[in-house]
């Protein structure tokens, strides 16, 4: 699993899964992305 693949896991699962939108989801892991 690459990297990206990944990131799109993690935002599915908080759209999924923790009632999130698909934006505010994309914008979490974008946010997490630029922490690094």
């Amino acid at each position: 699993m690459t990297y990206e693949q990944h990131l799109d896991e993690v935002a599915t699962l908080l759209f999924e899964r923790y009632d999130q939108s698909e934006e505010d989801a994309i914008k979490l892991v974008m946010a997490a992305q630029a922490d690094d």
